[in-house]
């Protein structure tokens, strides 16, 4: 979903005001409409408030999502980074069957000593609620009405809280081949972008033509 970012001021709004402990800013009064655009290796999709930040995602053919360096960090714990941290997370959904993936992520961090700490006990937190708690059933309890999202326990931390919501989104819209209902519009540019680029490497595979060859830069 890198090219679909708006969705995380929606998607994750518990999420980021339990992070905060304020109200998650969003809409078109703090952010600027994101713009996606094709790349040598896939899809980049830019993203700048109001006050002219920018964050970077990038989407790698066929199946990777790159997060920017703020979102990496604070996923971690680090939510008061250094100038001289960074990090950066790729993530690589492989299908299992036509309705489920498995995902393998891997972050390279560069971080000061003093946020070895926040960052350890993120990651023990982390680790401890998927120990109780199966992300999967608790996402489940809340599609079936069990439970609302805010019910989730407080100790579970913003990537713990990330994978329900997302569950919560996605499975709740339903199977892909129920998607003739939408209604996209300018914020779904990015994944207008997506399955147009899919639909012409498929087409071009299917008549035997040359389809592209992704590629990242050195640079």
């Amino acid at each position: 979903n890198a090219c679909d970012i708006a969705h995380v001021l929606y998607t994750h709004y518990e999420a980021l005001q339990r992070e905060t402990g304020q109200t998650p800013q969003r809409g078109p009064g703090y952010y600027r409409m994101p713009t996606s655009e094709e790349t040598s290796y896939g899809i980049r999709t830019t993203v700048e408030d109001v006050q002219g930040k920018r964050q970077l995602f990038s989407f790698h053919m066929p199946n990777a999502n790159q997060d920017d360096n703020r979102g990496a960090l604070r996923r971690r714990g680090i939510l008061n980074a250094s100038p001289n941290s960074s990090a950066t997370r790729i993530r690589w959904r492989v299908p299992v069957n036509d309705g489920m993936n498995v995902t393998f992520s891997v972050t390279k961090m560069s971080i000061t000593i003093e946020e070895e700490g926040p960052y350890r006990k993120n990651r023990e937190q982390y680790l401890e609620f998927l120990q109780d708690s199966s992300v999967r059933e608790v996402a489940q309890n809340i599609l079936d009405g069990k439970q609302s999202v805010e019910d989730v326990e407080p100790r579970a931390t913003r990537a713990n809280m990330f994978s329900i919501e997302d569950f919560v989104c996605q499975v709740g819209q339903g199977g892909a081949e129920e998607r003739g209902r939408e209604r996209l519009g300018r914020i779904d540019a990015g994944v207008v972008l997506l399955r147009n680029i899919w639909r012409r490497e498929l087409q071009a595979f299917a008549e035997g033509q040359p389809t592209k060859h992704w590629s990242v830069s050195s640079q």
